[in-house]
């Protein structure tokens, strides 16, 4: 029995200590860009986007429609804002 409670105390203990680690996915959203698009496709659009931050933007091709084009100009803004100036 005292050994269970041992293994149950060691379980607990060491779930806390991964569960205590730094999380930064939202602070990608922080992030700084600086682009100037001008009638671009969307797709081309986001690649940029993702070269100028270093952030890996997924998406599939059912996702977006190739054909939108878009024009945006931003300086110094949060990635999270930027994004959001596409919906």
């Amino acid at each position: 029995m005292k050994i269970n409670a041992i293994i149950l105390l060691v379980v607990c203990s060491l779930s806390t200590i991964a569960m205590a680690d730094n999380s930064y996915g939202q602070s990608v959203l922080e992030k700084p860009v600086t682009v100037k698009l001008k009638n671009t496709p969307l797709a081309d659009a986001l690649e940029r986007i993702s070269a100028s931050t270093g952030v890996r933007i997924m998406y599939t091709g059912n996702n977006i429609e190739s054909d939108v084009k878009v024009t945006l100009t931003a300086h110094n803004e949060k990635l999270e804002a930027v994004l959001k100036k596409f919906y």
